[in-house]
């Protein structure tokens, strides 16, 4: 797997399978019915593409999403050269303050959460809105020990996240474009799994302010006690 590459504010590094992250950003979905599904994980995996640096992991996700909106298709190349051209993106990753900047420059207005709930991440999928999450690399590929977050929380990649899976709700799944990874197109994950890796951000995530124009909000009335 390509190394993420998200940024925080401190400067301190610690260690995963072998690769130093700094403390800065840096399968096709399972069959079920329509129903069951918020958010639209398997239109959204034909937008997957891999990262090719180990700090463009906020770049990608970004690309994705605009093409939605936009139906342009776009390189990584000339969104690395627009976010490093604006002092958005460096060689140490994107700081997560910054990973709505290219959104925003090519017109999709967005906002920014922190201290979010599952049920404010679960009422952007249910309105159309496209949302990227910072989280761990390490726990959500699970390749961090298990004592990690009692020593260093680390925030350092940036994945798109597409929709959730609530056929089991005592066990719901969360889809993912994660570029970091060869296998990311619609990955699905635990959501406790994802929780636990979202949480290392302090549950940040950027959102889009509408759908894409080809969407239509789910109107479904989600319980949170679920």
């Amino acid at each position: 797997m390509i190394a993420p590459g998200l940024m925080n504010t401190t400067t301190d590094v610690c260690t995963h399978t072998g690769s130093e992250f700094p403390f800065t950003w840096g399968a096709e979905p399972s069959s079920t019915t329509f129903e069951t599904i918020i958010g639209t994980p398997q239109e959204d995996a034909c937008l997957w593409q891999q990262q090719t640096t180990p700090f463009t992991c906020a770049v990608v996700a970004q690309r994705g999403i605009i093409e939605a909106f936009t139906g342009e298709t776009l390189s990584e190349a000339q969104l690395v050269y627009e976010a490093t051209a604006n002092g958005w993106l460096t060689d140490g990753g994107m700081s997560p303050l910054d990973a709505s900047q290219l959104l925003e420059l090519h017109g999709i207005s967005c906002h920014i959460q922190t201290g979010a709930t599952v049920e404010q991440l679960l009422a952007e999928l249910t309105q159309g809105h496209k949302v990227i999450a910072g989280v761990d690399a390490g726990e959500l590929w699970r390749q961090d020990s298990p004592l990690e977050d009692s020593f260093c929380q680390v925030t350092d990649h940036a994945i798109w996240v597409t929709g959730v899976d609530m056929s089991n709700p005592t066990h719901p799944q969360i889809f993912v474009n994660d570029s970091g990874d060869p296998a990311g197109a619609g990955k699905a994950y635990d959501l406790t799994n994802f929780v636990d890796a979202w949480q290392d951000s302090g549950f940040f995530y950027v959102a889009t302010d509408h759908a894409p124009p080809y969407m239509q909000p789910i109107t479904q009335v989600l319980d949170p006690a679920l």
